[in-house]
């Protein structure tokens, strides 16, 4: 997905498996403000990290790997 030419006003992405809304795109440093509909929180994001589709693959938390519980 070249992201120079997509519509992301009202549309909804996902970050990881967590739906979100693109705010604000930040071109220079290649990130995003988004807003999670999840938990009604805003955060900054890179882009890479969107998705059209929720990421359901296995992970482990970085609190696990250094661990924490």
């Amino acid at each position: 997905m070249k992201y120079e030419h997509f519509y992301y006003k009202n549309n909804e992405f996902f970050y990881i498996d967590q739906p979100i809304r693109i705010l604000k795109v930040f071109w220079k440093v290649h990130m995003a403000k988004v807003f999670c509909l999840n938990n009604q929180k805003k955060f900054v994001i890179d882009l890479n990290a969107i998705s059209e589709y929720p990421i359901k693959e296995i992970s482990i938390s970085l609190g696990l790997l250094k661990g924490g519980k």
